[in-house]
C-alpha cells in the first residue's frame, strides 16, 4: 500500500485556488444582498461538494482557507478598504464594480493577515480568479493593486 495520493485527489494548491474563487463569489453575494456573512458561509460550504462552472465540477475547496478568508475580511473589512483605497491610484478611484471588490478585498485580507503563503502565490490565485470574470485592462488593475499592497504589507 502507497502512501502517495491518489489521482483523482485534488492537489493543496488546487484546492486553495477553488477557496479563494469561493470566497470571492461568496463576498461578492454578501455585498450585493447584504446577507449575514455568517450565514452566507454556511450556504456555501453545505453546496461547497457539488459547485460546477460552465459545466465542470469545481475542485473540492480548502475549507478553513475559505472560512479564514470570509471572517478575517469580516473583521478587518475597514484596515483592508483603507489598503485598497492606498493601493488604487487616483485614476481609478471612486465607487469600485462590486464583483472586482470582492476580489480586492479577499486578495488584500490574504496578504494582509497570511503571511505565512508567498504573496505571488496568493496574487496569482486571484488573478486566476480575475480571469474568468474580466478581460485584460481590469485583470492588470487588480495585478497593480495586489502588487501594491503586497510591497506595501510586506516590505
Amino acid at each position: 500500500m502507497s502512501n502517495q495520493p491518489q489521482r483523482n485527489t485534488p492537489s493543496k494548491s488546487a484546492q486553495s485556488r477553488s477557496a479563494r474563487l469561493m470566497a470571492v463569489q461568496t463576498l461578492y453575494g454578501v455585498m450585493h444582498t447584504g446577507n449575514d456573512m455568517k450565514e452566507a458561509v454556511a450556504d456555501t460550504l453545505a453546496k461547497s461538494d457539488h459547485i460546477e462552472i460552465d459545466g465542470e465540477k469545481l475542485v473540492s475547496p480548502d475549507k478553513t482557507l475559505f472560512q479564514k478568508i470570509l471572517f478575517g475580511y469580516n473583521a478587518r473589512q475597514g484596515d483592508v478598504e483603507d489598503i485598497i483605497k492606498a493601493s488604487l491610484t487616483t485614476s481609478k478611484s471612486g465607487e469600485t464594480e462590486t464583483l472586482l471588490k470582492a476580489i480586492l478585498c479577499c486578495g488584500v485580507y490574504e496578504l494582509l493577515a497570511h503571511t505565512n503563503i508567498d504573496a505571488p502565490i496568493i496574487i496569482n490565485d486571484y488573478l486566476d480568479v480575475a480571469h474568468g470574470f474580466y478581460d485584460e485592462g481590469q485583470v492588470k488593475l487588480i495585478n497593480g493593486v495586489l502588487d501594491k499592497a503586497g510591497k506595501a504589507l510586506r516590505s
